[in-house]
């Protein structure tokens, strides 16, 4: 299964993806239709933006100010998409590599969540 949700922004979104074989985390996000823009720096390895080829809406920076994603660099840590993991029959976890490196076997689950100031915690789903 490939999945987002944003924050409590929105709600979540979840795909299954059917097939017998291991992928990357980014085939099986792919293979749900979830498009991703990665940054400028990084590529794909890094999740700028989420089904949104650009950023045209306001994000309140800690302590003041607006911040607006450009996608040149890695997202701020108070306001980026996280990649998470699930292992068939195991808990959630977020996932030590990027999307691009991350193997995804039959039965497991991907998820990217947008994480505003460090809320969510953990996939909603």
């Amino acid at each position: 299964m490939a999945g987002t949700g944003n924050g409590g922004y929105a709600d979540p979104t979840a795909t299954c993806v059917e097939t017998d074989d291991t992928m990357t985390a980014q085939a099986a996000l792919n293979a749900a239709n979830i498009t991703i823009t990665g940054t400028t720096e990084a590529g794909s390895a890094v999740v700028c933006l989420v089904w949104s080829p650009n950023s045209n809406f306001a994000i309140a920076k800690p302590g003041g100010g607006i911040y607006f994603e450009t996608c040149e660099s890695t997202p701020p840590d108070y306001a980026r998409w996280v990649v998470w993991h699930k292992p068939a029959g195991g808990a959630w976890g977020s996932a030590n590599q990027d999307i691009t490196a991350l193997e995804v076997a039959p039965g497991e689950t991907v998820a990217l969540v947008f994480t505003y100031r460090g809320e969510p915690s953990t996939p909603g789903f």
